[in-house]
């Protein structure tokens, strides 16, 4: 499988940086300059960053966090407290993730129990995408926090 597989995709952890979420994980995507590598994004890991950083040919201003499924999971909130529809009433809802199989997406989302149903489902081909999608729904919803 290859690494790009792996990790969120490009466009989610740059709305996740400009959201503020921290742009710590083990690898990250970045900005090279034309004709250095065949394409304009690649993903390096934490310890070849020293390189990175002391190479002045790579411009690393476009940098932001490849986080992977692993990563994201950590920063997903296990319960979330959400107000039922239909009244003031608020429950927990605890985070599910599935494999929809006449889909063949993953799913990630919040149930609550009995008649509660679910929120904030995301469904994509990628779990890292899911995960990502659904932080960052979380965090304009103002229903992140951060892990202390």
């Amino acid at each position: 499988m290859k690494l790009e597989n792996q990790v969120v995709s490009l466009e989610l952890p740059q709305k996740m940086k400009e959201l503020g979420f921290e742009q710590e994980s083990y690898f990250k995507w970045f900005d090279t300059p034309d004709g250095y590598y065949e394409s304009k994004k690649r993903i390096w890991q934490i310890y070849e960053s020293a390189y990175i950083y002391a190479n002045p040919q790579i411009d690393i201003k476009g940098q932001c966090s490849a986080y992977t499924v692993a990563e994201l999971a950590e920063m997903l909130p296990v319960t979330l407290p959400i107000k039922a529809r239909a009244t003031d009433y608020s429950c927990e809802y605890s985070l599910a993730i599935d494999k929809v199989d006449e889909e063949d997406k993953w799913e990630v989302s919040y149930c609550g129990t009995g008649d509660a149903g679910c929120e904030v489902i995301m469904r994509d081909d990628s779990l890292a995408d899911a995960c990502a999608d659904v932080l960052i729904h979380l965090k304009e919803n103002n229903l992140y926090e951060s892990p202390s």
